[in-house]
C-alpha cells in the first residue's frame, strides 16, 4: 500500500511539473489583461460593436462578442494558445452582430497560435482563414 501512495505522490508531481511547462500556470503571461477585438478572419470589426477579451492569471478568459457574454478557460506556452470549455451567453441581436459572434468563436476555436506584434498588439492564428487581431486596452 506504500508504494502505491509513493507512485501516486511521483505521479502527481509529474503532472503539475508538466502543467507548468505546458503553460497551465499564466502568472507571468504577457496576454493577460483586457483586449480589445479589432480585426476578425483578417476583416474589420463592425462599428459600434465593442469586442473585449479579458485574460485572467488563473487562465480564465472572458469578455463580449459584441452581442453576447463569452468566457472559458485558455492554455498557453510560447507560441501556443489554445481555448476550452467556451460558453456564452444567448441574446438575440441584428443578424450582422449574430454573424460577427459567429465568426469570434468559430476563431477562437481553431486558434493554435499567438504572436505578438507589439506589447500592445498580439494576433491569434488558427489557419488562413481562422485569426483574430487584438489591440491592448490602455486605463
Amino acid at each position: 500500500m506504500k508504494q502505491y501512495v509513493y507512485l501516486f505522490a511521483w505521479a502527481l508531481m509529474g503532472v503539475v511539473g508538466c502543467q507548468n511547462r505546458l503553460g497551465f500556470d499564466a502568472a507571468e503571461s504577457p496576454i493577460q489583461g483586457q483586449w480589445r477585438i479589432v480585426a476578425i478572419d483578417h476583416q474589420d470589426v463592425i462599428e459600434p460593436a465593442t469586442l473585449i477579451l479579458e485574460f485572467h492569471p488563473d487562465n480564465q478568459v472572458s469578455g463580449s462578442t459584441g452581442c453576447n457574454q463569452v468566457s472559458g478557460r485558455y492554455v498557453s506556452s510560447g507560441v501556443a494558445i489554445h481555448f476550452l470549455q467556451l460558453a456564452s451567453t444567448r441574446r438575440m441581436c441584428d443578424a450582422v452582430l449574430m454573424d460577427q459572434e459567429r465568426a469570434v468563436l468559430g476563431a477562437l476555436s481553431a486558434v493554435t497560435t499567438i504572436r505578438h506584434d507589439t506589447q500592445a498588439q498580439v494576433y491569434l492564428h488558427g489557419s488562413e482563414l481562422h485569426s483574430l487581431t487584438l489591440r491592448r486596452v490602455l486605463d
